[in-house]
């Protein structure tokens, strides 16, 4: 029963993962077809301003998420069966992209958009930017489930306890 929680929040997390990839190289594929075949997709006014006005926010964006997560860790301290309800689902329940792992990944992303930015590499910028919104969105689902029904996070907890408790 625990097995089936894993297996949706893996799919779930590896679906994120690969939009992610793929956005990002998309991005970067668009920017190559402009500087070396000419080739533009979709014209776009002033893209330079709309790139680095993209990329301010997703500054932002990821500074609050560093915020919104020290803050729900740090103010919460509810148990159940010895397990603190907020690290199961900030770290424990999520299989690879756990809180740290999404905000380290925004991180780089943003890092990528600003050497883009320097290149005039303004699609990997707005690409970047919605592979961010990505995990944003993965993010705050997984930390809304802390806050969910207590009945059933109660069964949750006791199908991980059971997984994880020594026979």
């Amino acid at each position: 029963e625990y097995t089936r929680i894993r297996t949706e929040q893996r799919k779930r997390e590896l679906f994120v993962f690969l939009l992610t990839i793929i956005l990002l190289v998309l991005g970067v594929v668009f920017d190559l077809c402009i500087r070396f075949l000419k080739l533009s997709f979709i014209p776009v006014d002033e893209l330079p301003s709309f790139s680095m006005a993209l990329l301010q926010i997703q500054g932002t964006v990821v500074t609050l998420a560093f915020a919104v997560i020290a803050f729900i860790s740090g103010n919460n301290s509810d148990t159940y069966l010895g397990i603190l309800v907020t690290h199961y689902y900030l770290e424990e329940r999520p299989v690879f992209l756990t809180q740290k792992r999404i905000t380290i990944i925004g991180i780089i992303i943003l890092a990528i958009g600003i050497v883009a930015q320097i290149l005039s590499g303004y699609n990997t910028v707005i690409y970047g930017s919605f592979s961010q919104l990505a995990l944003i969105i993965l993010a705050v689902v997984d930390i809304y489930q802390a806050f969910e029904d207590k009945h059933s996070q109660h069964e949750e907890f006791e199908k991980y306890y059971k997984i994880r408790s020594p026979k």
